[in-house]
């Protein structure tokens, strides 16, 4: 939807978070996760209203849109476990946006920092797409 909806209350109390893209010229899912966690910073004046239960709000995006999406699509992907979509993404390394990340920091490089230029390729019920940054 349009506007800035109150999620950290909705989000805090246990309910899901589901993040995909409708009829914009762009679809970049990053700056997808970016704009949901710039959005209600600028609703509630604080960084952080959405965080996994590790405190990761980078994790908490990564959910949205990835398991919450299909969850609210109804289909089995989002999520690596037998019986699931091979719906996956491929990440360059070398990607300059993604530049001194190391394990602890690279998913929040990659969502905060990053964008289409960083994805290598993309994975559709198995079948791989190169992409090249987009």
């Amino acid at each position: 939807g349009d506007g800035l909806p109150d999620l950290d209350r909705a989000h805090a109390a246990g309910g899901r978070l589901c993040l995909g893209t409708d009829s914009n010229a762009r679809i970049a899912m990053l700056e997808e996760m970016r704009w949901l966690e710039y959005g209600q910073r600028l609703r509630g004046e604080r960084r952080g209203a959405l965080r996994a239960g590790d405190g990761a709000v980078s994790r908490a995006l990564l959910d949205a849109a990835t398991s919450g999406g299909a969850e609210a699509l109804g289909v089995p992907a989002g999520r690596i476990t037998p019986g699931a979509w091979a719906d996956l993404v491929s990440v360059d390394l070398s990607a300059p946006a993604l530049a001194g990340a190391d394990e602890a920091t690279l998913l929040d490089a990659l969502v905060f920092g990053a964008d289409a230029s960083a994805i290598d390729a993309v994975c559709v019920g198995g079948d791989w797409q190169e992409t090249r940054g987009g």
